[in-house]
């Protein structure tokens, strides 16, 4: 009983390969899980670009907490849960990663958070002005007019993103091996 015991640690170590050691490493520095790092990393992205972008005119217009929340705090929402459920391999590369699977995967990223995006959207406006206000409608204007004008915005974004962030875990990675 007592050598399964220390057997099973040695098997998961096998097992992870190089997922073990790269955990190991960035775990010191770290000790964040990588799709934690990934969330936290879009999610800053998500939300600095739209303040950048939206703060001018919210500042002088003195928008609301509902506009802020809509226009910058959303955006970041959803590139967290983005971010957190597809990031993970950007964080923890490997051996065969290579540049292009990151953008294309940043870019893939940035995709999935404007899919998020729409429908709490469209919640927060059916929330917040309720009305004759469709969530299903709204939230298919918004991923409508969100592909067709900004999904290259995204895609370039995320990608560069998703890039930045595979970069960085892999110099950390060599630098503690």
């Amino acid at each position: 009983m007592c050598g399964r015991e220390v057997e099973r640690p040695q098997l998961m170590r096998q097992s992870l390969g190089g997922q073990h050691k790269h955990r190991e490493a960035m775990g010191h520095s770290l000790r964040l899980p990588p799709n934690l790092i990934s969330a936290l990393v879009f999610a800053l992205a998500g939300m600095l670009l739209p303040a950048l972008w939206f703060a001018p005119v919210l500042v002088r217009a003195h928008g609301d907490q509902v506009s802020w929340l809509l226009y910058v705090g959303l955006p970041g929402v959803a590139a967290a849960l983005a971010g957190g459920l597809l990031g993970s391999p950007l964080v923890v590369p490997t051996a065969r990663g290579r540049d292009g699977a990151a953008l294309l995967r940043g870019a893939s990223i940035a995709t999935a958070a404007l899919v998020f995006f729409a429908p709490l959207y469209a919640g927060v406006v059916k929330w917040t002005a309720p009305g004759r206000t469709s969530v299903l409608g709204l939230t298919l204007l918004v991923l409508g007019f969100g592909a067709l004008a900004l999904w290259w915005a995204l895609a370039l974004v995320g990608g560069l993103v998703g890039w930045v962030l595979y970069r960085w875990s892999l110099r950390r990675l060599r630098a503690a091996a």
